[in-house]
């Protein structure tokens, strides 16, 4: 199976998540290719804290240049910010993705809310794309390297026939 995994990071943790799972994809026989959604102007914290507060909010990105046509699922992978990530929301607008292709959501979070942070990338996703796996990890634990169980039964779920959207957290 061909799979693209794309993601946005801030800070480490979400890049992190996203080589993990790229890693465990590779050793489970897979072919994957990966991208950095990256914001055109760089930004520090307390700017992006401001975006985030402003749902749907959307800065300009650098184009993931890739042909999605050759890809049997896509995972996204992001931060959970307060209301809103901007580049993913840009990602999500301009990315051009395929309606048919099944999507597999990663998310990092520090603090709270992460449920429904992560159930509204879920509708939001599921309008144009099929969800067949979501997953919230808590920081600390990526960084501690606690997560890769997570990881494993995550693959397992993005890479099974689609069945309905899944869930996980950890």
């Amino acid at each position: 199976m061909n799979i693209l995994v794309v993601y946005f990071s801030y800070q480490s943790t979400v890049q992190t998540t996203a080589e993990s799972i790229a890693v465990h994809l590779v050793e489970l026989g897979h072919s994957v290719e990966t991208h950095k959604i990256q914001p055109v102007k760089a930004r520090g914290y307390w700017s992006w804290l401001v975006l985030s507060f402003l749902s749907g909010t959307r800065v300009r990105i650098h184009p993931v240049r890739t042909d999605y046509g050759a890809f049997d699922r896509i995972c996204l992978g992001f931060p959970k910010w307060t209301f809103s990530c901007p580049p993913v929301n840009e990602f999500l607008a301009t990315a051009g993705m395929p309606r048919s292709l099944p999507v597999a959501l990663f998310m990092v979070y520090g603090g709270w809310d992460q449920d429904r942070y992560l159930r509204t990338m879920t509708r939001r996703v599921s309008r144009t794309n099929p969800v067949i796996a979501s997953i919230a990890l808590k920081r600390n634990r990526v960084l501690a390297g606690e997560h890769l169980a997570a990881i494993s039964e995550f693959c397992e779920q993005l890479t099974s026939l689609p069945t309905g959207p899944k869930s996980g957290g950890f």
